[in-house]
């Protein structure tokens, strides 16, 4: 339902490009009697962009809003991403820092230097501040327009055939990476291979360890390869820059422009406080449930040797003056910033996995709801909630400690199934798999855990959030109605029921 996809990637950018043809210029958006907002299409594979949209349409006082496109695809099709804004296919997109040293833009490699920026604290400290602005200029060099930088969420060190320490443990290792010649360098420098992935749930089969994050190791499931996450390490983040056509962009008012860049400043906080949140709730919590990878941390002296290591890579980096001058910068920024660094350590400490009853409860039998787009709107959905797969035709049975759900309109069929507990009238869902169809390719998450409060009134189930936990909206825009006693799993939808596993456990 509510599934945080930080990366959708962009493999196949090139081919939609073809398939969607020139539309890329600033349009009018119809409809209405007020005054129509300038809509402007932006290439985003990262789903955490939702709050600079929202701050898009809130800064310029809905005079803009952006229609985001997006693929589910791996990350090799930056650099065509970043042609097809410059040639105004797109009027805006959203590009990884990596993918720009490799279209000869090298002014944010000291964004991802190796364990330079290694905290949310300080990433956010860096982007507040007047080195992101400085920064972005050297976007002109590739033919586009700078508009702002956003934040991205910490990579770190994934063992699968061996834990990953110290410098020692990377030696002759094959290390899954995303493309990038700094990730790239470093690897190599610490004696290991670095081996292009996509990630998104591509097989990490082969590979001795990657370099990825929390949230996408629960979502891709590859704490059924991994082994460990070293917790107190940050590799390096995954922030992304906002670039737009220059002659698309000078088609709107200076005002406009600049509530753009206003609003990718905004953002940053939001998204910050969104990623960390998720990467606790849907990333460490499913993990440390599911109880199949270990949060390991370095020694002061293990994290000491690899810093060492990485020497070389700061030489590397130095040689170019601006780069040189943002480290030191950055460098100056860190103090101060261990106590939340240490904060922001991931740990399964004090968590565990719920037990679910076996026998039957009040709540056993099957209910329906129906809901639309604009319903879920009106109930407060966020932004990442208001997908296809979010409204329609809802069927949920609950039997002896198991539950399954489908959700069906002309757009998208999902389905998940799991175990629940009843605790006073606190109810729990606990994710034990999820498929189906939807346009952005989302499904629900082994590990993935749902708290509602609930009540009952006659054949009504009445859900709603609960603070501090994840109640996804859509399963509270209505009551549900009860349609049978019988848990019967013929209720649910036909077209993409759940396998026949669901209730058996």
């Amino acid at each position: 339902m509510r599934n945080r996809r930080l990366w959708a990637g962009l493999g196949a950018v090139t081919a939609l490009l073809v398939a969607s043809g020139c539309g890329g210029s600033v349009d009018k958006a119809g409809g209405g009697s007020g005054p129509r907002p300038t809509v402007l299409r932006m290439f985003s594979g990262l789903d955490e962009v939702e709050p600079f949209i929202q701050a898009v349409g809130e800064v310029s006082e809905g005079e803009l809003r952006i229609d985001r496109i997006h693929s589910k695809h791996g990350e090799s099709g930056e650099a065509d991403l970043i042609r097809a804004v410059r040639d105004g296919r797109y009027d805006l997109a959203v590009v990884p820092v990596r993918a720009w040293h490799g279209a000869g833009v090298s002014d944010f490699d000291a964004l991802v230097a190796p364990l330079a920026v290694d905290s949310y604290a300080l990433q956010q400290k860096v982007l507040d501040g007047d080195i992101a602005a400085t920064m972005l200029k050297g976007v002109r060099k590739a033919g586009v327009e700078e508009i702002g930088i956003l934040p991205g969420p910490m990579r770190k060190p994934v063992g699968i055939t061996r834990f990953l320490r110290g410098p020692e443990d990377y030696r002759g290792a094959k290390i899954g990476a995303a493309t990038s010649a700094v990730a790239a360098r470093t690897l190599r420098t610490l004696g290991a291979r670095p081996v292009p992935r996509a990630f998104y749930g591509a097989s990490i089969a082969g590979l001795d360890g990657v370099e990825h994050q929390v949230l996408n190791v629960a979502l891709d499931q590859y704490d059924v390869a991994a082994e460990s996450i070293t917790a107190n390490v940050n590799l390096w983040p995954r922030p992304a820059v906002v670039v737009g056509n220059p002659k698309h962009l000078r088609a709107l008012s200076g005002d406009q422009r600049g509530d753009l860049r206003r609003a990718a400043h905004t953002a940053v906080e939001s998204m910050t406080t969104e990623m960390r949140q998720a990467e606790a709730d849907e990333g460490t919590e499913a993990l440390c449930r599911r109880g199949r990878v270990r949060f390991e941390n370095t020694t002061a002296a293990q994290l000491a040797r690899l810093r060492k290591a990485v020497d070389p890579v700061y030489a590397w980096l130095r040689q170019d003056a601006r780069t040189r001058g943002y480290l030191d910068r950055i460098r100056a920024l860190r103090h101060g910033t261990k106590a939340a660094r240490d904060a922001e350590i991931p740990s399964c400490e004090g968590q565990g996995a719920d037990r679910s009853p076996t026998e039957r409860s009040g709540l056993d039998g099957a209910y329906k709801m129906t809901t639309s787009e604009d319903e879920l709107v009106a109930a407060g959905a966020a932004g990442d909630e208001v997908k296809p797969q979010n409204w329609g035709d809802f069927r949920l049975v609950f039997a002896k400690g198991h539950f399954a759900f489908t959700t069906e309109n002309t757009e998208a069929c999902v389905w998940a199934y799991g175990e629940f507990t009843v605790r006073d009238r606190q109810l729990t869902l606990t994710v034990g798999g999820g498929g189906g169809t939807s346009p952005n390719h989302a499904a629900n998450q082994f590990g993935e855990r749902f708290v509602f409060r609930w009540s009952a009134y006659r054949d009504l189930l009445t859900l709603s959030g609960v603070k501090g936990q994840v109640s996804p909206t859509p399963f509270w825009v209505k009551p549900w109605r009860r349609i049978s006693n019988t848990p019967d799993d013929g209720l649910l939808s036909r077209k993409c029921p759940p396998p026949a596993a669901a209730f058996t456990g």
